[in-house]
């Protein structure tokens, strides 16, 4: 599956490099064990990582208290179902702050509550 910010990232408040950073810190605060070194995009939660539903539930919780200061929504549960890679949650997380950033009048960055990772 080819997602659209893979084709052009149009997220104007942070790189991929920090979204993706974003998205290992929440992961590896929430498998015990796992080094930031082995996530990568294409890591799968269950077989790379033995990580279960309830897993990717707390790292998405964990990842909307980071982004909590400019989101309005909780994300869908329904988008769960559908997070089997990194990618997925990183996709995920891509298009909520990009319809954020869209709704913006006037533009302010985004800014992550890195506390919450740590």
């Amino acid at each position: 599956m080819v997602y659209n910010w893979q084709i052009k990232w149009e997220l104007k408040s942070l790189s991929k490099n920090e979204l993706f950073n974003i998205i290992s810190k929440a992961i590896v605060k929430q498998i015990e064990g796992l080094p930031i070194e082995r996530v990568s995009l294409q890591g799968n939660f269950v077989y790379d990582y033995n990580a279960d539903s309830l897993d990717i539930i707390a790292i998405i919780l964990t990842l909307e208290e980071v982004f909590e200061k400019n989101m309005t929504t909780k994300i869908p549960t329904t988008e769960l179902d559908s997070v089997v890679i990194v990618e997925d949650i990183l996709s995920l997380i891509y298009n909520i702050l990009i319809d954020i950033e869209k709704h913006m009048d006037p533009f302010k960055p985004i800014k992550p509550d890195y506390s919450k990772i740590v």
